[in-house]
């Protein structure tokens, strides 16, 4: 074709303005990525104090933007998975509070769920459904829940100064040493 054809003398010229078109058309569509992940954050839907959205066709820049506009808003976790049931889901979760460590772990346990991450942010793949998702965010906070009767019940007997003390006889064991 025309287009693909130029004189030899030219080739450097058309080469060079095909990679500034080319770079110019790449930075279109990244714009155009972000200006989907701008207008799909008020799809955020609430569960439990986290922001979560489960779409599809994202990629790993459109879930970060999503994410750090979440974890802006709220104190647990902001959450994009893009994907599909059938194939499944990739995931980006943050939070500037909560623990991702113990997030991971629960998540690739019970979402059938591969990634890792540092603090503050983890991300992966999670062979699931929306459902299951869904599901997983409700269940967080009961277990939270019970980690806050567990520690208030801890802070009491730390402030009563009876954490290490009883007033009945108890034999407590190293998990070290035995």
């Amino acid at each position: 074709s025309n287009l693909l054809s130029v004189k030899q003398q030219d080739i450097f010229t058309a080469t060079e303005k095909f990679y500034n078109d080319l770079g110019e058309e790449r930075r279109k569509f990244y714009e155009y990525r972000l200006s989907v992940a701008e207008r799909d954050k008020e799809s955020l839907t609430e569960i439990n104090g986290s922001l979560i959205l489960v779409t599809n066709g994202y990629d790993s820049d459109m879930m970060r933007e999503v994410v750090n506009f979440a974890t802006e808003k709220t104190l647990k976790y902001g959450a994009v998975f893009s994907g599909n049931d059938s194939d499944g889901y990739s995931f980006v979760i943050a939070s500037k509070s909560q623990d991702m460590n113990i997030l991971r772990n629960d998540l690739n346990s019970k979402l059938n769920g591969r990634g890792g991450g540092r603090d503050g942010m983890i991300q992966g793949k999670a062979i699931t459904t929306k459902k299951e998702i869904a599901d997983f965010f409700k269940e967080l906070q009961e277990v939270e829940e019970i980690h806050a009767i567990r520690y208030s019940e801890f802070l009491k007997k730390l402030e009563e100064n009876k954490l290490y003390k009883s007033d009945k006889t108890e034999l407590w064991e190293c998990m070290n040493c035995g």
